[in-house]
């Protein structure tokens, strides 16, 4: 079988982060719960969901909801005031999922990961805390598409769209380039993103909240065979946002947050780890500076943060004059293999 790639060291972007985003001055609390929000939170779990390696499934917290609403809620509030999660609950279970192609590739996996339903618990009310605050001060991107409530692949399809036809209308030479992230979610630098939620207002005891529930996770691969299951030993995950659990999506995009302001020369959208980028010029000259220029800016981003970006399967796609783009091929440092006259984006091609 094939090995994976290795995932890069991230060198710090904090600096970068702070020149163009300025601080987050309030910081977030973490407001105890109480038992009505535990019931309800209980009440919120999808049945059907399969439970984690303690085997506690979400039908019997949800059975005995009201016996266990109040010394959940005393648990959580331990946790909320010492800025602790708890270490039984950083266990997760993965398990192959194969998606396509040659089931001997590992790359062509898919791993699923089965956290503790009570860990759920947890982090739906962290959630709650965490996105008020940054629905508050605005601080996820207006570019950003995922995980965000009233927006949809539709949606940023429809933005992408139409920056392309009124680029088109106004007679400007246009270029899409379609991103791709290896692994991106495993890549995250714990130390980066925690110092990303400083800078937006996670601070004090949320924050130590936000460095226990990532750190000292263990995960162990289970393999369903004619004979049974086979299970690896549990071991320590030191990258990446935990797979499985609530709030990962989130706090990926805080890590991606600041993405946006390398694309200055051009329109950037994101849909979590999906960037897509559209570069607008009066002439092929200016595309290729601006083309240059922006990838320079995002392959320097991606390597402060630690990103994989997989060069095979990043297009360049234009949308005007086919001869608008032969130069910014050739001579972009990023050395695009992949100019193409279609690409799929957020499953459309």
């Amino acid at each position: 079988p094939t090995s994976l790639a290795p995932i890069p060291c991230g060198t710090g972007s904090l600096g970068r982060l702070r020149s163009f985003s300025p601080q987050v001055v309030s910081s977030m609390f973490l407001a105890p719960t109480n038992e009505a929000e535990v019931l309800n939170v209980i009440g919120s779990l999808k049945s059907y969901n399969s439970c984690g390696w303690d085997g506690i499934s979400p039908n019997v917290l949800k059975f005995c909801g009201h016996q266990l609403a109040y010394p959940v809620s005393i648990l959580i509030n331990q946790s909320l005031e010492q800025g602790k999660f708890p270490s039984k609950l950083k266990f997760a279970n993965v398990y192959p999922l194969h998606k396509k192609n040659d089931s001997h590739l590992l790359n062509d996996f898919r791993p699923v990961a089965l956290v503790s339903t009570l860990s759920k618990i947890y982090e739906k009310i962290v959630l709650s805390r965490l996105s008020s605050h940054l629905s508050r001060f605005h601080i996820i991107s207006p570019h950003q598409y995922g995980f965000q409530k009233g927006k949809s692949t539709l949606s940023a399809l429809y933005d992408f769209t139409n920056q392309i036809m009124r680029s088109l209308d106004e007679s400007r030479r246009t270029m899409g380039v379609f991103c791709d992230l290896s692994k991106a979610f495993d890549c995250v630098d714990h130390s980066i993103l925690l110092d990303k939620l400083s800078h937006y207002g996670v601070r004090g005891i949320a924050l130590q909240w936000f460095h226990s529930f990532l750190s000292g996770r263990y995960q162990k691969v289970t393999l369903n065979s004619s004979s049974g299951p086979i299970s690896s030993s549990f071991m320590l995950s030191q990258r990446g946002v935990p797979q499985g659990c609530i709030l990962s999506p989130v706090l990926f995009l805080l890590y991606i947050n600041d993405l946006h302001y390398e694309g200055k020369d051009c329109h950037m959208n994101l849909f979590a780890d999906d960037v897509a980028l559209l570069i607008k010029a009066p002439n092929a000259t200016t595309l290729e500076n601006s083309f240059n220029s922006v990838i320079k800016s995002l392959t320097n981003w991606f390597e402060c943060n630690g990103l994989l970006l997989n060069k095979g399967k990043t297009h360049c796609l234009n949308f005007g004059l086919i001869d608008s783009t032969q130069n910014c091929q050739r001579s972009s440092a990023l050395q695009l293999t992949n100019h193409s006259p279609t690409t799929k984006f957020l499953g459309v091609i």
